[in-house]
């Protein structure tokens, strides 16, 4: 009977850990790799060069993700919303960094995609 039980909540679990596959390059990352990532300012710029492209960046694994992330905040006007909390957080890390340490190329993502 329990067996029967546990199945279900672990399928649920699992589905809540994977709720959007485009940003598994970012689920894998820890609070300190987004941190040691922002610092590299080149990774960045080449990230803000992809996204305000609106193209594909499979060179950078974060690329894509990102740019899954700022559509779907353009889109919904929520930050992440189908993100684990976990994600979130990473997610308000980034943008949190990126309007501190590189302003500009914020106000030209926010721009570019309506969010300004």
């Amino acid at each position: 009977m329990y067996k029967l039980l546990i199945f279900p909540i672990l399928a649920a679990v699992a589905m809540a850990q994977v709720q959007n596959p485009a940003l598994a390059p970012l689920t894998r990352l820890s609070i300190q790799d987004i941190e040691q990532v922002m610092q590299d300012s080149g990774r960045v710029k080449f990230i803000v060069t992809c996204l305000l492209a609106k193209k594909p960046c499979p060179e950078d694994p974060l690329a894509d993700p990102v740019q899954v992330l700022v559509r779907g905040w353009a889109d919904s006007k929520t930050i992440c919303g189908d993100c684990s909390h976990d994600d979130q957080r990473k997610t308000r890390t980034m943008i949190s960094i990126l309007q501190q340490r590189y302003r500009d190329d914020y106000n030209n993502v926010a721009k570019a995609y309506g969010l300004a």
